[in-house]
Parts: C-alpha cells; structure tokens; sequence
C-alpha cells in the first residue's frame, strides 16, 4: 500500500512525459526509490548515459490519467471512464523535450529500436 501511495503522489506532481532523476526529487534516496517503483510497475522506460532520461510508457501515462481522474472525481468533478483508456502508442515532439534533447542525434537511434 505505501508503494502505491508513493507511486500516487508522483504521477499527481508529474506534468510532463520526459522528465529526469531532479524532477522527481532533489534527494537522491527518494528520487532512485521513486525511479525503482516506476520500473517494477512498468510505468517508465529509463534511457541511462551522462544523465538519466526518463520517459513514461503508455502504461503509465494511463496511470498518471487514472490518477488525474481520481482527483476529479473526489472534487465532485463529472468523470467519464472512457478517457482513462490508453491510445496507441503516440510520437512526441521536440517540443515536448527538454532542451538538453531537443538537437540529441541519439533519439533516432532509440525510436528506431522500438
């Protein structure tokens, strides 16, 4: 139950589907416990070089929406179930990248390996 809550409490904060190790927490301890959960449960897939980049998979990008839901419907917010259901799998932009990735050669790299 606490990994859920942690979990829980995460994908609220989470505002972006890139993000690194600093967003999830500036100490160290709690931001690799976080990453840890995020791998068990298949919600992330963690691409390692200089620094940690870190990319929410389909599954947890539904888990991050169900989250979301959960909220709106604690605030007396109408929620329809249909939204939560997970698309296929979507391209991200470079504008939705950081600007350390923006011009990175290593991401066609990695979109081809998929």
């Amino acid at each position: 139950m606490e990994e859920a809550v942690t979990l829980f409490r995460f994908l609220l904060k989470l505002d972006k589907r890139v993000f690194s190790m600093r967003d999830i927490s500036t100490n160290s301890k709690y931001s690799k416990r976080v990453l840890g959960l995020l791998e068990k449960y298949g919600l992330v897939d963690v691409h390692k070089g200089s620094m940690y980049v870190i990319v929410l998979t389909s599954r947890g990008e539904k888990a991050r929406k169900i989250a979301q839901h959960f909220v709106s419907f604690l605030e007396g917010k109408e929620v329809s179930l249909e939204d939560t259901r997970a698309g296929k799998g979507r391209e991200v932009s470079l504008e939705d990248l950081p600007d350390y990735l923006k011009n990175n050669p290593w991401l066609s790299v990695l979109k081809e390996r998929k």
